[in-house]
C-alpha cells in the first residue's frame, strides 16, 4: 500500500501449477479497477513487493529484484 495514498495498492498475483502465468497489479480506487503492471519484470510471479514512497519506485522480487517506476 503506498503510505501517502491508501487508494493506492499494488498486488503479485502467482499460480503454483508450473505455469506463466501471473503478474503485478495496481489499483488507485480501492480495487475497484486494476491496471496490469507487470511490464518486462525479470520473472512474472514476484513474492515480494516494496513500494519505496522517497524515490517512486516498486521493488519487485523472488528470482532476481527488478524496479517499476511509479
Amino acid at each position: 500500500m503506498d503510505p501517502r495514498d491508501d487508494r493506492t495498492i499494488w498486488i503479485s498475483a502467482v499460480t503454483w501449477d508450473g505455469s506463466s502465468d501471473g503478474g503485478v497489479y495496481k489499483t488507485t480506487d480501492n480495487g475497484a479497477t486494476w491496471q496490469d503492471i507487470t511490464g518486462n519484470l525479470n520473472y512474472v510471479k514476484p513474492q515480494v513487493l516494496r513500494f519505496n514512497p522517497e524515490t517512486n519506485e516498486l521493488w519487485a522480487g523472488w528470482v532476481g529484484i527488478s524496479k517499476i517506476k511509479q
